[in-house]
């Protein structure tokens, strides 16, 4: 969803976007959007064509626990405080030092923002690093790829170091002398 800026107040407009799974794009692999996600706020236009958007990104999204794959709904709820400037000034400089404030910059290009980049991007900030469906979630068996939390399997689980393996093999040799 592009925001056209042109036609934007002169000082402050309020937000209030709902953005589709659709329009997000997002790769299924990822997360998926249960509904659609909501940026609710205010754009307030600053000098040099600038813009500070202020307000929550929230919605529920599907995300693939990291041990067992499965499914599990995750509850977005994100203040943003972000600035927004033309690429054009980026681009006119050589060299570009990144200061602290800078962490909290976005760009854009002609006269739009684009905010269905903008929520994805901070769908992706807010979800965990190391995803799981709950603290004690046992995974998959290596072996058959069964899922621990649902049923036990068979295999054998005992490890062998493989780099041991040749000397294992002399041992092994020596004895049957």
């Amino acid at each position: 969803m592009l925001l056209d800026l042109i036609t934007l107040a002169d000082d402050l407009t309020p937000l209030r976007v709902v953005l589709s799974p659709e329009a997000l794009a997002v790769p299924a692999d990822d997360f998926a959007v249960v509904e659609a996600l909501q940026l609710t706020g205010s754009l307030l236009r600053a000098p040099r064509g600038e813009f500070r958007l202020t307000g929550r990104v929230a919605g529920d999204v599907l995300v693939p626990c990291s041990r067992c794959a499965e499914p599990y709904l995750v509850a977005l709820d994100v203040a943003v405080d972000v600035v927004f400037r033309p690429v054009a000034e980026l681009e006119a400089a050589e060299e570009h030092e990144i200061a602290e404030e800078d962490l909290a910059t976005e760009f854009y290009r002609g006269d739009a923002l684009d905010l269905a980049a903008f929520v994805r991007e901070q769908g992706y900030l807010a979800l965990p690093m190391k995803p799981l469906c709950r603290p004690d979630c046992r995974g998959l068996c290596p072996q058959c790829g069964t899922n621990l939390n649902e049923s036990a399997c068979t295999c054998d689980t005992t490890w062998v170091d493989p780099r041991l393996a040749a000397l294992k093999a002399i041992v092994s040799g020596r004895r049957a002398d």
